[in-house]
């Protein structure tokens, strides 16, 4: 099975003011929430999540922020190389190029298997966002046999279902951004609603995929549960 993370992406410290119970933290773990930011993208930063297909634990996933690069190399702000480690072929491995816009997290590129950099602005999840708002995400293609323009191959639908929603987690609830894809991923074969839920200051805390016919009334198909959290230094 093929799992979308945009995630194609997905972004802890906790405060009283958005997580009920707050956790015990290691040291290096205890930098507090911005939130002004929807992902806090700092290296050393990371985020640990279980798989669980149809209610068994079947994988792992660990969203570890890696590197950082100058402002104007990628884009206008600094940018974040952020690796997606799975542990099997369900859940391969991701590097992706994020930066936090004025206007959210955005996704400007990835890494492919040659480590050659592709990018184009083409995901975002907008923060601040109102309710009901609807956005987009792109994916780009060229031809590389002629180093051909980019073009648009695909795209995705999303809506912003919820902006205070109690999110769930063993380290606790956090009140998350949840955003929904409205349109079928084109690697997801099972019809599923995937809601995409970002703590504000704290980052990417859960993701859900429903039966899109019966939607959040039964248990999801599949889910990732956020499990550990790591926020060295809020984001720049």
């Amino acid at each position: 099975m093929a799992v979308s993370l945009v995630l194609t992406g997905v972004p802890l410290g906790c405060d009283s003011s958005a997580i009920d119970e707050e956790p015990d933290r290691p040291p290096v773990c205890t930098a507090g929430p911005d939130h002004g930011s929807l992902w806090p993208l700092s290296v050393g930063n990371y985020w640990s999540f279980e798989y669980y297909w149809r209610g068994a634990l079947t994988d792992t996933l660990r969203v570890v922020v890696e590197e950082e690069y100058a402002a104007g190399r990628f884009a206008r702000g600094i940018t974040f190389l952020v690796h997606r480690y799975g542990l099997s072929e369900a859940l391969p491995a991701k590097k992706e190029l994020w930066t936090n816009s004025e206007r959210g997290p955005t996704q400007v590129g990835f890494i492919s298997r040659g480590d050659t950099v592709d990018y184009l602005p083409h995901f975002r999840f907008p923060y601040p966002a109102r309710r009901w708002e609807e956005f987009y995400s792109y994916n780009f293609t060229r031809d590389l046999r002629t180093d051909g323009p980019w073009e648009v191959a695909d795209s995705s639908r999303y809506v912003v279902v919820a902006t205070d929603e109690q999110t769930a987690t063993v380290l606790g609830r956090f009140r998350s951004h949840v955003y929904r894809h409205l349109d079928r991923p084109l690697d997801d074969a099972f019809g599923d609603s995937v809601y995409v839920s970002y703590a504000p200051g704290h980052g990417l805390v859960g993701i859900s995929a429903y039966n899109e016919r019966q939607g959040r009334t039964r248990d999801p198909n599949w889910q990732f549960k956020l499990v550990d959290i790591c926020i060295k230094k809020r984001a720049p």
